[in-house]
Order: structure tokens, then C-alpha cells, then sequence
């Protein structure tokens, strides 16, 4: 998925992983920089994909030191997108 932010385009990857209880999200910058990071779902705990997006996602934009007003963007981005995509 690509959003447009101040920087340029970024491209976004989600990879979740149920059998091994992970989300990993990445975020690609025109420069060629890349910001990733995953969460972990406990063995006792149910593995959730949205909260392990969630997760992921939040901590790959902290990494990647993006704002507020570009964080919103991308979370409306991937909602409307995951939300809309099936209908």
C-alpha cells in the first residue's frame, strides 16, 4: 500500500503470520530508508490480526519518527483500504 506523506510516497508491508503469532510492518521511504518492527502474540493469548497490526504499525512509525497528522493519514489509508477491500 502506498501513501502519499511530506517525505514522498512511503510503501507499506503487512506480513501476519498466524501460525507463528506475528505481525511485522514495514515502511519504505523514497530515500531508500526502511522502518519495520513486529509484535508478538503470547502463546496463552489469542492471536489477533488487528491488534497485531495495530501494534507493528505503531511502533514502525515511532521508528520511523513520523508525525501525528501522517500517522492519521496512513491509519485512515489502511481501514478504509482493509475495510472496503471485500465489497
Amino acid at each position: 500500500m502506498r501513501v502519499q506523506l511530506k517525505q514522498g510516497e512511503v510503501t507499506i508491508r503487512i506480513h501476519q503470520r498466524p501460525t507463528e503469532r506475528e505481525t511485522v510492518s514495514v515502511i519504505e521511504f523514497p530515500d531508500g530508508y526502511k522502518a519495520s518492527a513486529a509484535s508478538h502474540c503470547h502463546p496463552n493469548d489469542n492471536f489477533s490480526k488487528h491488534k497485531g497490526l495495530q501494534i507493528s504499525l505503531s511502533k514502525a512509525m515511532k521508528k520511523a519518527h513520523i508525525k501525528k497528522d501522517e500517522r492519521k493519514l496512513i491509519w485512515d489509508k489502511i481501514f478504509n483500504y482493509k475495510y472496503t477491500k471485500g465489497a
